[in-house]
């Protein structure tokens, strides 16, 4: 008899423990697929702003960004033709 409650406390402990398990791999794989989909709200929200920022630049702001970019390409453009012509004439 003694055995047999101890096998019955041994079979309720190991169900108990199953259950448990179960509940916990349940509950990370909600809180990863939480996280995911907040990673991708996240995200989202970056993108947004970034386009909300882009939308509201003044006229004056793209032009000088404009003008930033041509002036950093045109140093370029005069560096490799001044070495192409330095080659050339040696």
């Amino acid at each position: 008899m003694k055995k047999q409650k101890s096998a019955d406390k041994h079979q309720l402990k190991d169900g108990l423990q199953s259950d448990i398990k179960a509940k916990l791999m349940e509950m990370k794989s909600q809180l990863k697929e939480e996280d995911e989909k907040r990673q991708e709200r996240e995200k989202a929200e970056q993108i947004r702003k970034k386009k909300e920022i882009e939308k509201n630049k003044s006229f004056e702001e793209l032009l000088n960004e404009r003008e930033c970019n041509i002036n950093c390409v045109s140093k370029e453009c005069v560096r490799f033709l001044t070495h192409t012509v330095f080659y050339l004439i040696e």
